[in-house]
């Protein structure tokens, strides 16, 4: 009784009240401190600001004509495939959706590329997104349907002032569900444009890489909507999808509608044998002459027509195979006929090549942790931010990550993204089945790592009156609640999961964490995250901590005892979010004690 009575009296205490920062309507935030339980209650109120699409709401770099490493197929190849989305994408009474089906590394991408650029040179193109893993916006689905909107105006102008008119009258379409938002921002427009713009040809919508999406819910349901949507097809439109045979877009692709609406082409079932045979010549021609002194030993024809035959079968379908193969030969470690020859002796398919170019890394003490953050990070990270996030200096990151170049692409700079040749990298590397834990470290245990690193890198740089605005402490404040959802659950890290909390939840940095989301209009979708950890943490925290009381009373009579709690309620009537950190510290108390506020 008394233990309770403490702790409504710790919960009486005189609060202390300030202000955050909100450019939309007013915010407060309270907290109620003191040396028995310290607890931040931060209340959020915001108004939806402005209406326009961009930039809030439109990922920029998305389309098919971004400043990327993409690129398209090399002329001469994937002729036939290529061939037959044109025919499908100009008849008349096709199908409105075409799914283009395959496994990793079979050159999806590359032909989407090139289907998205004949198509703009024939004036049918009028939006392309292309979803790719860990690259920001292009990794998430929230803002792809507003962004092939906000395309959609600027190829028929028509659509603006429409697209307009729709925001104006309604704010929240954003936040609508997936059908209102189609509809009122990409086919409504459409079809009430169709009869003044009339094309000569179906126009057509290029998204690439469904599987690449982060929301698999969201990207099940899209195609199910879509599905439903065009199936009238009153409208000349087209809509080309690809993406592998991901178990969440196989099961929204077999439904009745999507079935009536949908043609559908396996990549496998087109022999890439010739192309793989094209590319390979293409490549070791420009090697040749690129390095004559190299060469100038080895006969010719190089390779041999054995040796070209052996790498065609060790591609197994896939033109990625080449693409790696050629920068692994090149990459200047050893000459280029002994790089081929090491080749030649490994099995078939990717990983094997990938396990040779990791395999030779020497023994660098950052190269593991430098890699397995590259692999986990939501966003394409820079040299600086990988640096910034794991306290090491810029040049050891660099010469780290130089071993592996045959494998990502390093730019220039230390300010530009790194980015791999190909997710199947990451595939590869976090399943350990396949990479059997030898070169990065266990992705659950590891995003707890991340999440950490993301809030020491805050505690660290931020002050209230300083909003962040390096890469490393953006990454930090947008996705270290993301890292701590996604890491293990085991007892040994509640210790330093909830040191690390503390000391954010009770500085000032908690301010400028709330600040940056409201002004970013983020709190809806923290809010969320919040939940998952909340469900996640909240028992496992108390239990561990309730199992190790007898030890920590018999060292310390005046011992404290963490107790962490995430609480939230999101009114969205109101457009108020409330979210409450505690970190709660206890007395010694019996062990029958309750410990609920």
């Amino acid at each position: 009784m008394d233990n309770e009575r403490n702790w409504q009296e710790a919960q009486n205490w005189n609060a202390r009240t300030f202000l955050t920062v909100d450019t939309s309507a007013g915010a407060n935030v309270t907290n109620i401190g003191g040396n028995y339980v310290s607890t931040n209650n931060h209340n959020i109120n915001f108004g939806m600001g402005g209406i326009g699409l961009y930039p809030n709401f439109v990922v920029p770099d998305a389309g098919y004509q971004s400043n990327g490493s993409r690129s398209g197929c090399l002329e001469g190849t994937r002729g036939g495939i290529i061939a037959m989305i044109r025919n499908w994408k100009d008849q008349i009474d096709a199908m409105p959706i075409g799914w283009l089906s395959g496994p990793a590394g079979f050159g999806k991408s590359a032909i989407t590329q090139t289907v998205a650029e004949l198509c703009a040179r024939d004036g049918s193109l009028i939006a392309s997104f292309f979803f790719l893993r860990g690259a920001g916006g292009r990794s998430e689905f929230d803002r792809f349907i507003t962004t092939i909107s906000f395309q959609i105006a600027i190829a028929i102008p028509e659509t603006k002032a429409i697209i307009e008119k729709a925001l104006q009258d309604d704010p929240t379409i954003h936040h609508q569900s997936i059908a209102n938002q189609l509809q009122k921002l990409v086919l409504g427009p459409l079809a009430s444009v169709a009869a003044a713009h009339s094309p000569t040809r179906p126009l057509i919508i290029v998204i690439d890489a469904l599987d690449e999406c982060n929301d698999k819910q969201a990207m099940h349901n899209f195609i199910g909507v879509l599905a439903s949507a065009v199936s009238a097809g009153r409208l000349p439109l087209r809509w080309l999808l690809t993406s592998r045979r991901d178990e969440h877009i196989n099961q929204a692709f077999a439904g009745d509608t999507a079935r009536a609406t949908v043609t559908w082409l396996a990549l496998e079932d087109f022999d890439a044998t010739i192309d793989i045979e094209t590319l390979l010549k293409h490549h070791f021609s420009v090697i040749r002459k690129q390095n004559p002194r190299l060469m100038r030993g080895i006969a010719l024809p190089w390779p041999s027509v054995e040796d070209s035959r052996a790498l065609v079968q060790k591609a197994a379908g896939m033109l990625i195979f080449a693409a790696t193969l050629v920068n692994f030969i090149t990459d200047g470690k050893a000459p280029p006929n002994q790089k081929l020859q090491s080749v030649l002796q490994l099995h078939a398919g990717l990983d094997p090549l990938y396990a040779q170019v990791l395999g030779d890394v020497p023994d660098i003490s950052c190269f593991r942790s430098v890699l397995t953050t590259l692999m986990l990070l939501r966003e394409q990270p820079s040299v600086n931010t990988l640096a910034e996030l794991l306290r090491l200096n810029v040049e050891d990151v660099l010469y780290a990550l130089n071993f592996i170049q045959s494998i990502i692409h390093i730019p220039a700079d230390d300010f530009t993204p790194v980015h791999l040749n190909h997710t199947s990298l990451r595939d590869f590397l976090v399943d350990g089945s396949r990479s059997h834990g030898r070169f990065i470290d266990p992705p659950p245990a590891a995003h707890f790592t991340v999440a950490a690193n993301c809030l020491t890198l805050m505690n660290r740089s931020f002050r209230w009156d300083v909003f962040p605005d390096s890469a490393g402490s953006l990454y930090a404040i947008k996705h270290w609640v993301g890292h701590l959802r996604d890491s293990a659950v085991a007892s040994e890290v509640f210790p330093e999961l909830l040191r690390t909390l503390n000391d954010f939840v009770s500085s000032e940095v908690m301010e400028v964490w709330i600040n940056w989301l409201i002004l970013h209009r983020r709190t809806e979708a923290t809010q969320q995250l919040l939940t998952t950890l909340t469900d996640k943490y909240q028992n496992r925290i108390e239990e561990s901590f309730a199992s190790s009381y007898s030890q920590s009373r018999a060292t310390s009579s005046t011992n404290l005892k963490p107790r962490f709690r995430l609480d939230q309620d999101f009114a969205s009537s109101s457009c108020t979010t409330s979210v409450t950190f505690t970190i709660a510290y206890k007395k010694d108390l019996p062990s029958n004690a309750r410990f609920d506020p």
